[in-house]
């Protein structure tokens, strides 16, 4: 059919919903996977901006057939990260959530004395 009735058994608005913030391969673009962060059809394209692994946001242009085989390869299983970045995101979580309790917190981290060196005097 045309560009703007079924093709393959999705509109092209469902097809662009579907892989808006997905994680997907465009291996003629990028080696690792991208995240689509947007999607906007211009005639019988797609103008598709991504977000790299280096956290760059990127646009690239494809057509109905390249943006349905990207979907069909779209990670739905969980990635493995390496222990160093997992605890990063831990760490980071852990002190957002102490600060939300403690407003000096991030003071506390620094090895800044927050009293100027006066404990115990009034």
């Amino acid at each position: 059919m045309t560009a703007d009735g079924p093709v393959g058994g999705a509109s092209a608005e469902d097809l662009a919903q579907a892989v808006l913030r997905r994680r997907l391969r465009l291996p003629d673009y990028f080696v690792d996977p991208v995240l689509v962060e947007d999607v906007a059809r211009d005639g019988d394209v797609y103008l598709v901006t991504v977000r790299t692994q280096a956290g760059a946001l990127e646009q690239v242009t494809l057509d109905h057939a390249r943006l349905r085989a990207a979907r069909a390869s779209a990670a739905d299983t969980a990635l493995v990260v390496p222990a160093g970045r997992l605890f990063l995101l831990v760490e980071s979580a852990r002190i957002r959530l102490a600060y939300a309790f403690d407003p000096h917190f991030a003071v506390s981290l620094s090895g800044v004395d927050a009293h100027g060196g006066r404990r115990g005097h009034p």
